[in-house]
């Protein structure tokens, strides 16, 4: 996503149409969440909407400002979303605006409610991240017990099972067999089976979380950064 995401931005139209038509399930995910009901393609005008606004943001995200690309572009769909909902039901919002704040305390509230929905998804996202965990019989716990001391050796690992999950042969090995294919790997990231073997967990845990991007933007954020 990296690679077509920063093509797009420097005019790439062929990149932008890629990482739009890849896009279009967590587009989808995102519209549905804040609308509160299923979304289908060419049906619900709220995926059009939301679909405009992950091209907006595509245009408008700044990587400088350390913010996940896709955690950046759920907060555009969410309020090209409220807008497009507020137009929808004016009676509603008149009645809303009699008793309306004034513009900065709406400022205030509106930044609020995004910190508190950022720690909520973060939350979700860690839930959810344990559940997927169990199904490979592993745990924050376990996880924590096997991340290594040193910053540098913790790094490694990261672009290890960065290549792992960027390696669909190896990781759909993986998802199927729920072990690691530790010899395949060893031979593309040239790291020895025995290092690979010692780590096997703490690459098998982290793998999830880069495989599955959409599910962990943040978590994925995190390690990155």
């Amino acid at each position: 996503m990296e690679e077509y995401l920063a093509k797009a931005q420097k005019g790439d139209a062929t990149a932008r149409e890629i990482l739009l038509e890849n896009s279009k399930f967590f587009i989808c995910k995102v519209a549905c969440r804040y609308c509160f009901k299923q979304l289908q393609w060419s049906q619900d005008d709220e995926l059009s909407i939301a679909f405009i606004a992950f091209n907006e943001a595509i245009d408008k995200y700044n990587e400088e400002k350390k913010v996940p690309f896709l955690v950046f572009a759920r907060l555009v769909i969410r309020n090209r979303l409220i807008d497009f909902l507020r137009q929808e039901n004016k009676q509603s919002r008149a009645s809303l605006d009699k008793e309306n704040q004034t513009i900065e305390e709406n400022r205030l509230a509106l930044e609020k409610y995004d910190e508190e929905l950022a720690l909520r998804e973060c939350r979700e996202e860690v839930e959810q991240y344990e559940v997927l965990l169990t199904r490979y019989n592993l745990s924050l716990k376990e996880l924590t017990l096997t991340t290594p001391k040193h910053k540098s050796v913790r790094r490694y690992l990261i672009k290890v099972a960065c290549l792992l999950a960027g390696e669909p042969k190896l990781f759909s090995s993986f998802i199927e067999t729920k072990r690691l294919p530790l010899k395949e790997l060893g031979e593309v990231s040239g790291v020895p089976r025995k290092t690979l073997e010692k780590h096997r967990k703490y690459l098998a845990a982290l793998s999830l979380i880069f495989g599955h991007p959409e599910d962990f933007t943040y978590i994925n954020s995190y390690l990155k950064g």
